[in-house]
Formats: C-alpha cells, structure tokens, sequence
C-alpha cells in the first residue's frame, strides 16, 4: 500500500475506546488537546459514557444535521439508557456512529472503570482501546478490567503511564495513530508467498527474468484496509434509512435513484423514481416547495430528507444486494449506483449490454477489487479503459478521465487505479464494467491473457468462493 492510500484509508475515521479509573479522572482540557491532536482536518467527536463530565449536550437530542461551520470539537452525553447488549439497537447505534463520521471522523469514547463492561458488545467494534493510568492505582484497577476483556483487544491496546512522557495528548494521540496505521498495513501483508520466494530465490529470479518478457505476472495475497470501507457501507446498507442534506444544486431525483439502489438493488426507471419522490416526500411531511428546472427537483440548500425502502419496490436476493453494494464500493463516490445490467440477449425492450453501468461523480477514483496486473489502452466506444488480470480473473473499466497506472504495472488491492469519466461514447459520468474470466479458449484478449466474459453477479460469486474478497 502507497502512502497516498494509507492517508486516505485512516481519515476514513476509527472509533477510540478510552478508559479512566474514577480514582484518575483526566482533565477535560487534556481531552481536548487529544481530540484535537488526532485529526487536524476534520474535528472529533466525545462521547462521555461514564457520566462524570456532564456535557452540556445528550447524543440523543444533538441534531447532526446541522453543519458545523467553526470545524469544531464536538463533545455530547451518552445515556445510561443506551443498551448495547440488544443487538437491533446495537445495530442502530453504529448505522449513526457511521453516518456521523462524514463530518467527525475520530469518534472517541469515554469510559470509566466502573461501567466498563457494559459496553462489550460494541468492543469487537472498536478501532483501538486507551488506558489511562497516570497513578500507580489508577493503573491497578486497569489492569484488571482490561485483563478480564484481553482477547478482544489483541494488539488495539494502548497504555498512558506516569514513567514515560506519553501522558501529554500530543504523545497520546501519536501513538494511537500509529497504532492505527499498523492495523492498516497488516491487512496488507504477503501471505506465505514471501517464504517460498526466499526459499528459491535463485530458481525464480532466473524464471522470472525469462517468462516476464511474455505473460503478465500478478502480486497474490495482498489484502487492502481500503476493503474495511466495504464492511461499513454493508452496515450502512442495513440501516432501515438514511437522511441526507442538501446544498441546492445536488438533485432530488438523483438522490432517490441512489436510494432505490442502496435499497433494493436495481436499476429505478422514471416512473419508479416519481413514485419513489411522492412517497419520500409524504414520509417526511415535507412542506416546502421545491424549486424545479427542467423537470428536476432541487430542494433547497440545508433541506434534509431521510430517504426509506420503498414499499412498492421489492426487495433483491441476498447475492444481487452484495454484488450491487460490491460495485459501488469500488467508487471512493458515496452517492453511486447502477445504470443499467448486464445482458447478453438482445430483445425489443432490452439492447444486448457486456457489462454494468455505475454511474458516479465525474473525477472519482476508482479502487483496485483485487491485487492484479494492469493494461491499459484506448477505444473509440469505451474511450479510455483500464483493465485488471490476475490468475483467473479480469475486470475493465471503461470512460475513464485519467489514469493512475500505467500499462503493464502491478496493482496493490484496493489502491486507485483511474478516475470517473466521459470518454468514449457517454451521456454521463459512469463506469462501464466489463467482468470475466481467464480461459484459454476465451473470445477477448488482454494483456496476453484470453478470457471470456461473464455476468458481473455470477463473478462477484465467484471471488467469493475463489478469494478472500469481501462484501
């Protein structure tokens, strides 16, 4: 993983359990230098769970739609009342925590030694565990709390201790981050590839010298964090809505095609989408008018809607939902979704169709699913295309506006490869992505390598079953 991808990967945002003895209560200014010193771009957000700081503000009755203009710290109350063994609730509460990130992405958790287990089931959740035992007593009672939860804190754990100069926030959050960072690069580790390759280093240099003047020789093995952004849009996917705040120039219809998709996993037709605004707009008691032009609506600038399922829309298979959400978490855009399927027969209603269409905001990066070898070249139709190969898999992305890689580079997964465009034969913004698989007597070529084009869901199965890819 490069440097550019690592930064971008960690201000994605972690959650921060920290840990007090009542015996050794931090000063509240000690916990803003902290917060301030973990994030410079963006603020943090506190939440005290052990009831000793008294916020002025609860979580519960904080709007987060409100958009934080001085970029500041933001610090709120955590209720008793929160139940975290319940795991709907549970659910509920980390579908906020995910959401909230957008804007406070270093979320930190205050807890004392006291109500420490009541918050179990959200450890497995948790990014990194810090305890702070500036006393030799506060650092007894730690101790045996966190011995009692060892297994989940593996290597998350990070001790403040009077003997050393980590008890300023400056040290503190320094090694939290780093912590973090190391999480990161060891989900990108080599697998036992790296053994055999010392082990007959001789023999494969020599081969490799000969054979990589022919075939494309592709990186196995490499897992990217960039992936762990797969598992949080799955979760945001399971929350029951999603609110969304407008700037006046973002459109209402393409919001809801975004949230049919997020929903239902299919492509909305005009029809659809109208029905789908009607319904939207009559959930939310939405009073205001909208102003329109050319038949779209544009809600204006701080109008917030909360977008549900549909209830005239049925709901998709469980491989059709994981295969939409895989697609569209291949674009670092957040509002993405599908344009049109795949289709291999053409008929009067449907024109035949290689591939799917993501549509995505022009200039969006578009992320490596796997580690592979990259070709690229160019097309009156498809205009600029990059496309993967690895052992037995290719996938093109077609329309591209630059490049990231150049032809014949080895590709990390998850690293950007290329960005959104509207090269080639275009409307709008989008990738068209073409899905295959090596074989010998394949129709289509790249790269020197033959392979023949399948139904990108029908793909997505097979990773799953071939690779450790996740949803």
């Amino acid at each position: 993983m490069n440097r550019e991808t690592l930064e971008i990967v960690y201000n994605f945002g972690s959650l921060t359990v920290f840990c007090f003895a009542k015996t050794a209560v931090p000063e509240i200014s000690w916990i803003k230098d902290l917060a301030s010193s973990l994030n410079a771009k963006k603020p943090s957000l506190i939440l005290d769970a052990s009831n000793i700081f008294k916020f002025e503000q609860s979580f519960k009755e904080y709007s987060f739609s409100t958009p934080n203009k001085n970029k500041e710290n933001l610090f709120l109350n955590l209720e008793p009342s929160f139940d975290f063994s319940n795991e709907k609730k549970l659910k509920s509460f980390l579908g906020n925590l995910i959401t909230i990130q957008a804007e406070y992405p270093e979320i930190i958790l205050l807890l004392s030694d006291t109500n420490f287990s009541k918050f179990e089931k959200l450890f497995s959740h948790c990014n990194t565990f810090c305890f702070f035992a500036p006393t030799k007593e506060a650092l007894t009672i730690l101790e045996t709390t966190s011995f009692e939860y060892a297994p989940l804190f593996n290597d998350k754990i990070i001790w403040i201790l009077p003997r050393t100069n980590e008890c300023s926030p400056q040290n503190a959050a320094t090694l939290i981050s780093n912590t973090r960072k190391i999480q990161i690069l060891k989900k990108n580790t080599i697998s036992g590839t790296r053994k055999y390759f010392l082990k007959f280093f001789p023999f494969l240099f020599i081969l490799i010298c000969l054979a990589g003047f022919f075939l494309p020789k592709p990186i196995h093995g490499l897992n990217s964090s960039v992936r762990d952004m797969q598992h949080d849009r799955k979760q945001l996917s399971q929350i029951p809505f999603f609110e969304y705040q407008f700037n006046g120039k973002e459109s209402l219809q393409r919001i809801a095609r975004y949230a049919i998709g997020k929903f239902h996993a299919t492509v909305s037709t005009p029809n659809m989408i109208e029905k789908y605004i009607v319904e939207t707009l009559e959930k939310n008691e939405f009073d205001k008018e909208l102003s329109k032009k050319d038949g779209i609506f544009y809600p204006s600038e701080g109008s917030v809607l909360r977008f549900f399922p549909s209830d005239s829309i049925p709901y998709p298979t469980k491989a059709k939902k994981d295969a939409w959400n895989f697609f569209t978490g291949i674009m670092s855009d957040s509002i993405a979704y599908l344009t049109e399927f795949y289709n291999d027969n053409a008929s009067n209603k449907m024109r035949m169709h290689n591939g799917i269409d993501v549509a995505s905001s022009k200039g969006a990066r578009i992320l490596a699913p796997f580690a592979a070898k990259a070709w690229t070249f160019e097309d009156e139709r498809g205009g600029t295309i990059l496309g993967l190969v690895n052992k037995n898999s290719v996938i093109l992305f077609m329309h591209c506006d630059q490049l990231l890689y150049l032809n014949g580079q080895n590709v990390m997964a998850g690293d950007p490869i290329a960005t959104v465009g509207m090269t080639g034969h275009t409307t709008g913004p989008h990738a068209h992505i073409v899905t295959g698989i090596v074989s010998h007597k394949g129709e289509k070529m790249l790269g020197g390598i033959r392979y023949r084009v399948i139904n990108p869901v029908e793909w997505y199965e097979k990773q799953k079953k071939e690779t450790n890819l996740r949803k």
